[in-house]
């Protein structure tokens, strides 16, 4: 029973992440094999969607660790039973930590059936602009399966997970997966000196988990090395194969931090011009009519029409169902909204809108199936149920398209007369370009790069 409940999970994870992401892309997938003893250590910025993304779109399905209070929720009690979600015993939470001899024999004995398992090593989830310094619990139960237990083949894999606007619905995310941690390579020093072993294992996890995510000395500099890379790699595209967009986007975003941080960071002479670059082309597209920070607009106003033209189509071919789709699940909208409200920190706003959609259109769905059924009989009540989530994922693809048409539209409004505003901006946007490649190399800055 437990099996399939945990398959359900597994399906439940990939519905929920489809409807609230946009995409997500995965590079590094296959460190990531079934069937062979693994620990997946990754960052925590984002709540509850973490693990759900994670579940979703890695292959199998850990078994994830979670600090033991979580259990005193009924709810989540049922849900970490099915996946086998196993506890963690924490001084901080006010439990005994004793009780942590159950956990690592849970581990230990889940490494040793070829299992994989998850935890989030900084900890707790945060809204820092770097990571946090990791506890030593990946590489002890790691290890202690090893030497102890003498389960062979066992690895650590840092997993990067790289939002691009954590709160918006629809927005994107990336998963990246970094060189894993060999553990039988340390047994023997672990036997010789265990607390050495464990705290030297954890900083090679650190060293790895920062390369395959984002990591600044402030938000300045987030932001400043964000836009520039978004600047290289949306707006119009060559034909040739190229890597997913955001994975993308995420990877040169984390080669620019590297090269800023080498170079003398935000005092530093190279970061100053790469500031300067981006700030002078949000002020050209400004006099453009370009009022989004985060906007990167296409330049060539043929290239828009084209555009508009497809999302046209496939708003009018959409529309009749996404009519139903609004007609039995608007009354979410409000709730959703009202949620965010009250949830200020922003890594637990998708988590909290999440739940909410999660809680409440089973319930919506449910009661509209049943006055259906009251008033026009079982057939009637069969489509209603039916409608329900399909009219809402119609919903969401006319409502995405229809959003990217009022911008498009907009763009071919800003772009009506430039003049000097269009040249201008070009112009800036191949300096950012300029300074991007200084920084990373031509050829990483070719590989994305924006017909200007």
């Amino acid at each position: 029973m437990r099996a399939r409940g945990y398959a359900l999970l597994k399906t439940l994870a990939w519905i929920i992440v489809n409807v609230f992401l946009r995409r997500v892309d995965v590079t590094g997938a296959s460190r990531v094999a079934e069937g062979e003893p693994m620990i997946i250590a990754a960052n925590h910025t984002n709540g509850l969607a973490d693990p759900i993304v994670l579940a979703a779109k890695l292959p199998g399905l850990p078994r994830f660790l979670a600090a033991s209070y979580l259990w005193k929720l009924p709810p989540a009690r049922l849900l970490f039973w099915l996946a086998e979600v196993v506890p963690i015993y924490r001084r901080r939470d006010g439990a005994n930590t004793a009780e942590n001899a159950s956990m690592f024999s849970a581990c230990h004995d889940a490494l040793a059936a070829g299992s994989h398992l998850a935890l989030f090593p900084e900890g707790e989830v945060h809204r820092e602009p770097a990571m946090l310094p990791l506890k030593t619990g990946a590489a002890r139960i790691a290890l202690g399966a090893a030497a102890e237990g003498g389960t062979r083949g066992i690895t650590i894999v840092p997993v990067g997970l790289v939002y691009d606007d954590k709160g918006r619905f629809r927005s994107q995310a990336a998963i990246h997966v970094g060189k894993p941690i060999a553990i039988d390579d340390w047994v023997e020093r672990y036997r010789a000196d265990g607390p050495g072993t464990v705290r030297a294992v954890t900083d090679i996890l650190a060293d790895r988990l920062r390369e395959v995510t984002l990591n600044h000395a402030s938000w300045h500099e987030a932001m400043v090395i964000d836009r520039a890379a978004a600047i290289a790699t949306l707006g119009e595209r060559t034909a040739e194969p190229r890597e997913p967009v955001f994975a993308e986007r995420s990877a040169l975003h984390r080669a620019l931090a590297a090269a800023i941080a080498s170079s003398g960071g935000e005092d530093g002479e190279a970061f100053r011009r790469l500031a300067s670059a981006v700030e002078a082309h949000r002020r050209d597209l400004a006099l453009l009519g370009v009022d989004d920070p985060r906007a990167v607009p296409r330049l060539h106003p043929g290239r828009i029409r084209l555009r508009l033209v497809r999302l046209a189509a496939g708003s009018v071919i959409l529309m009749p169902f996404a009519t139903v789709g609004i007609a039995l699940n608007g009354g979410i909208v409000p709730a959703v909204h009202l949620v965010r409200t009250f949830v200020k920190h922003p890594a637990w706003q998708a988590t909290a809108k999440g739940l909410t959609g999660f809680v409440l259109l089973p319930v919506m769905w449910g009661t509209e199936t049943t006055i259906a059924y009251r008033r026009f009989g079982g057939r009637t009540a069969i489509a209603v149920a039916a409608a329900g989530p399909l009219g809402g994922m119609a919903w969401i693809a006319w409502r995405a398209r229809w959003l990217r048409w009022r911008r498009t539209a907009a763009s071919l409004e800003w772009f009506r007369d430039p003049g000097a505003a269009l040249t201008a901006a070009r112009g800036s946007r191949q300096d950012v370009l300029e300074q991007v490649g200084a920084l990373v190399g031509e050829p990483a800055v070719a590989r994305a790069r924006v017909l200007v």
